[in-house]
């Protein structure tokens, strides 16, 4: 039996299209139904050792998201589940949105908007920003994400470095130079798009932050996970900007419930730019996640 838990209109339609049955909200423990084959599902449902228990016939889960750390991959394992994602559909999306929040810091858009409303024109605004082009810019994982981001900030003229597992000959090829952490955490400007594991869960923790250097940069199109909270409020004000789609804690936002203390004095930090979680938000990725989704359901 197939079964969608808490997807958009046009997924529920796919997964009616295949014959399956369509559940408003996320997957849970609650909602979790026994005789459930496979299931397609959001990054907003949590798939626990509790939730596989009592699906005891589920042999696929497919999660329309890039990530899946939504989901005890290692439990599924056990269990002989597949889990499929859908790496690619929103790749250029959240790429794109990774340039717009760079240039959004760089130009300090946010407070141009508001002295701009206020009409607070004038030639003292001429110093205000700084430019994309000669940066010195470091993208943490060069998949499918990290990839565009570093071809586009080539296009835009900037000095682009790479940490990554695995180096790309294709990037290598176009300019990109791979480097140890150490050179990497010495950029101008940061760019987080590492999957979030246990290995990389906090992986910009209190020392990472504390070697790099003062008015450097940060943009994060990943999970806000890659990032240790309380380290980054700690030392914020060194950097020049700090601009993500993605917060610590998010899971807690989509259910309604209040964020932590901490993630709210980010939030409302004057160096913190962030949006809420919009980096696959276009009409393009939209389309290309219906296709993903029905190329797994007709694996």
């Amino acid at each position: 039996m197939l079964i969608g838990y808490g997807l958009s209109k046009a997924l529920q339609k796919v997964v009616e299209k295949y014959g399956g049955k369509n559940i408003k909200a996320p997957l849970t423990a609650k909602n979790a139904k026994k005789n459930a084959e496979t299931v397609v599902i959001s990054i907003e449902s949590r798939v626990t050792k509790e939730v596989l228990a009592k699906m005891p016939r589920l042999k696929k889960i497919i999660t329309a998201s890039t990530g899946i750390d939504h989901i005890d991959v290692e439990e599924c394992k056990k269990r002989n589940i597949e889990v499929c994602n859908c790496p690619t559909y929103s790749a250029n999306a959240v790429a794109e949105l990774a340039i717009a929040l760079a240039l959004c810091g760089l130009r300090n858009i946010p407070a141009m908007v508001r002295k701009a409303k206020n009409l607070e024109y004038g030639f003292h605004l001429s110093a205000e920003g700084r430019e994309l082009r000669g940066q010195r810019c470091a993208v943490f994982g060069t998949g499918n994400i990290g990839g565009k981001i570093a071809k586009k900030l080539l296009c835009l003229g900037a000095t682009v470095l790479a940490f990554s597992r695995t180096p790309k000959k294709e990037l290598i090829e176009k300019g990109v130079k791979y480097v140890d952490l150490e050179k990497a955490l010495k950029c101008d400007l940061a760019f987080i798009a590492l999957p979030h594991t246990r290995a990389t869960h906090h992986f910009f923790n209190k020392e990472r932050l504390g070697k790099m250097k003062r008015g450097a940069a940060i943009v994060n199109i990943s999970r806000g996970e890659l990032i240790e909270g309380r380290a980054l409020l700690e030392k914020i004000d060194k950097f020049l900007f700090v601009a993500s789609d993605v917060v610590e804690g998010e899971a807690a936002l989509w259910l309604g419930k209040k964020p932590s203390e901490t993630t709210l004095k980010l939030i409302n930090h004057p160096k913190f730019i962030i949006t809420p979680h919009i980096g696959a938000s276009t009409e393009e990725a939209k389309k290309n996640l219906i296709k993903e989704v029905e190329k797994a359901l007709n694996q």
